[in-house]
């Protein structure tokens, strides 16, 4: 008879309790780092992710789903990550998703013959929709990565229980190399002739956040902090203060570092 492989888990476990293999994971149920990282349950980051982000047992909190996502205000990842805040003292949140995702483009009508395959029947779905449950929201996966990343750092950051100074930044991992992109999160764009501000929109954003102002010469993207910073002149400005708009006629060459085409 073929054995298990729960059954095999469980032989190795005795085994590795014997031997006093767990001395070396010891540590208390606080992250060291005060971090937590919300990633995708895919088996190529098991190892992968932690290695790559330098982290060791008792660093951080890593909660996993399928797609990394957080697909309501009030799903299960959230919770534990409300959690991760109030009661084990977190301060940062990283939210890593991972190329060649297999939540990319994944939807209930993939799964729908495989479930009726296993064992599964309409009548069974059809009770479940019955209750309530849009099955066809509740398996959908997304299409683009960074804007799914992007969608799941607004809900957190957004998310009434969070409190504002709780960091929230946004990654893609390489599956294969462990390189970490980080995903820029523009909260707000708008579209001119020339380089503009426009303060009804700016000045709603956190420090954190960024903005985009697509011109024929390109697209302007920078965060609130940034603007502040290098635009400190403009912020001072009548046309900004009392008219809500600041635009150059000419882009002047401080701004070019933020242009991309």
């Amino acid at each position: 008879m073929t054995i298990k492989m729960i059954d095999q888990i469980i032989a190795y476990n005795k085994t590795f309790v014997a031997q006093k293999g767990y001395e070396k994971y010891l540590t208390d149920k606080y992250p060291d780092k005060r971090l937590a990282v919300l990633s995708c349950m895919d088996t190529r980051l098991t190892e992968l992710l932690p290695a790559a982000l330098g982290l060791r047992n008792g660093d951080a909190k890593i909660i996993k789903n399928a797609g990394g996502l957080v697909i309501s205000p009030f799903d299960s990842a959230m919770r534990s990550l409300i959690v991760a805040i109030y009661e084990l003292g977190v301060d940062e949140i990283m939210v890593v998703a991972h190329s060649h995702c297999g939540a990319c483009h994944m939807s209930y009508d993939h799964f729908h013959h495989l479930m009726l395959e296993r064992g599964i029947t309409d009548h069974t779905l059809d009770t479940i929709r019955r209750c309530g449950i849009d099955l066809d929201q509740w398996l959908e996966g997304f299409k683009d990565t960074p804007q799914s990343v992007r969608h799941t750092v607004k809900t957190i950051k957004t998310h009434p229980l969070v409190p504002a100074d709780v960091v929230v930044r946004g990654f893609i991992i390489d599956s294969t190399t462990g390189q970490l992109e980080e995903v820029i999160p523009t909260l707000a764009e708008y579209s001119f002739t020339r380089l503009c501000f426009k303060a009804d929109v700016i000045e709603p954003l956190s420090d954190t956040d960024f903005f985009a102002v697509h011109t024929p010469e390109g697209t302007f993207k920078m965060a609130k902090a940034d603007f502040y910073r290098v635009f400190n002149n403009v912020v001072k400005t009548k046309s900004y203060q009392q008219d809500g708009i600041y635009h150059y006629s000419a882009t002047p060459a401080k701004a070019l570092p933020f242009l991309g085409k």
